[in-house]
């Protein structure tokens, strides 16, 4: 009976751990990413974007037209034109000839074009990583402030105990247990809000990954996890961003246009070969036909002039988006530094004060101290923590800021679903 208790033991047991090894999804930042990044709309509009653009750079690649045209002429009319017998039946095939190498600068610019928007998917995936990562970081944020409201829990337990023990003596009053009480009631009344907290949180990061499974553990440590020493990002690495590369693809593309525009301004000709069928005499003659346009009035001097004013626009802007850019690194670093130093500050003060909780809670025992310097010694430790919170806030967000700027993560693979074509097409 003994042997079956213990079989059955020890099968509950590995069921448990088996329910719980299957249940503990433990998500990191990378993985958070990664399933955001596969199931992303934004993305695959962007990708459909980029195949537009490649059947425009097949469109563009085309040649005109030909044209083929019947005519009839004297088949009707008075005196010996009457009837069919005077009519002239003519066939031609006609073609557009295009100068200047309209056809190629049109290719050149559709390829321009397509460079740009390939640029806007890299940034969009850059865009959703950032938003990946703060909802992350939110997480991670509600984990440790829930930590912190904890470990004061589980402190005003253990002084309610030894109150209420000093209490029975009569080394303590009865208000002195009703007021650990009360703090005891209201930092529970704390974590049911932080536990409502990181429960919503967590939605919003799952519903990033279309899910509304909130059942996945995040590794509380990765907030404390700090370099060693800051490395400040070199000014030189913004060129290669895409915020910074666009600009200089779309005023390729400007280029391209201005040259296109100047192309348009050449006249095309139109050549004409066919043959004429003469019903009088029932004899075929070729004929030949050349055309091209007068350019008397519309040279495109607009269409050109707006182009050149198109690249100067361009440029202008470029200029700004890298002085905002450039002015947006630089806060962030300094904001970076300053919360890099205020955390290793305020880690010190919070051992010190931990230590000064340590000491009260030995003399408490000896009745060296009161309750109350009890609650003012664990007030100024979960200070220190909130404060450290705060500040690790401030660093990551901060991180997550260069990391968009300096486009870190342009690298970052983007699963093979988030690109997959509609089926239903």
């Amino acid at each position: 009976m003994k042997l079956k208790f213990m079989v059955a033991s020890t099968t509950i047991v590995a069921l448990m751990c088996a329910q719980s090894t299957y249940a503990s999804d433990t998500i990191n930042r990378e993985e958070a990413i990664k399933r955001t990044l596969a199931v992303s709309p934004v993305l695959a509009a962007s990708q459909a974007r980029i195949e537009a653009f490649g059947a425009s750079i097949e469109q563009a690649n085309v040649r005109p037209n030909p044209t083929l045209s019947l005519a009839t002429e004297d088949f009707t009319g008075t005196g010996p034109f009457t009837g069919l017998n005077q009519s002239e039946i003519t066939f031609s095939y006609a073609q557009k000839f295009e100068r200047g190498g309209k056809r190629q600068l049109r290719t050149s610019l559709a390829r321009m074009e397509q460079n740009a928007v390939k640029l806007e998917f890299d940034i969009n995936k850059l865009d959703i990583i950032k938003a990946t990562e703060t909802a992350y970081l939110d997480v991670l944020l509600a984990l440790a402030q829930l930590k912190a409201i904890q470990e004061q829990i589980n402190l005003f337990q253990e002084l309610k105990s030894a109150i209420s023990d000093r209490v029975e003596q009569g080394r303590d009053s009865q208000l002195a247990l009703q007021n650990a009480e009360l703090r005891l009631l209201q930092i529970q009344t704390q974590k049911n809000a932080a536990e409502q907290k990181l429960s919503n949180l967590k939605f919003a990061l799952a519903r990033l990954w279309q899910s509304s499974d909130t059942d996945f553990e995040i590794d509380a440590k990765q907030l404390h996890q700090l370099p060693d020493a800051l490395l400040p990002a070199k000014l030189e690495i913004l060129q290669t961003s895409p915020d910074i590369q666009i600009w200089v693809y779309r005023e390729q593309a400007k280029k391209g246009a201005l040259d296109l525009e100047k192309a348009q301004a050449k006249q095309d000709p139109t050549v004409s070969f066919g043959v004429r069928y003469l019903q009088t005499t029932g004899d075929v003659a070729a004929v030949a036909n050349v055309s091209i346009p007068f350019a008397l009035y519309d040279t495109n001097k607009g269409n050109i002039k707006r182009a050149k004013a198109e690249i100067s626009q361009n440029r202008y802007q470029l200029i700004e988006v890298e002085r905002k850019i450039e002015n947006a690194l630089f806060n962030e670093q300094r904001s970076l530094e300053t919360s890099f130093v205020q955390i290793q500050r305020l880690k010190k003060g919070l051992k010190q004060a931990q230590e000064a909780k340590s000491t009260a809670l030995e003399q408490l025992s000896l009745g060296l101290v009161s309750y109350l310097d009890i609650f003012a010694s664990q007030a100024l430790v979960f200070d220190f923590e909130t404060q450290i919170i705060q500040q690790l806030s401030a660093f990551h967000t901060a991180q997550i800021e260069i990391d968009r700027l300096t486009a870190r993560y342009s690298t970052f693979e983007v699963p093979a679903s988030a690109l997959a074509k509609d089926e239903g097409k």
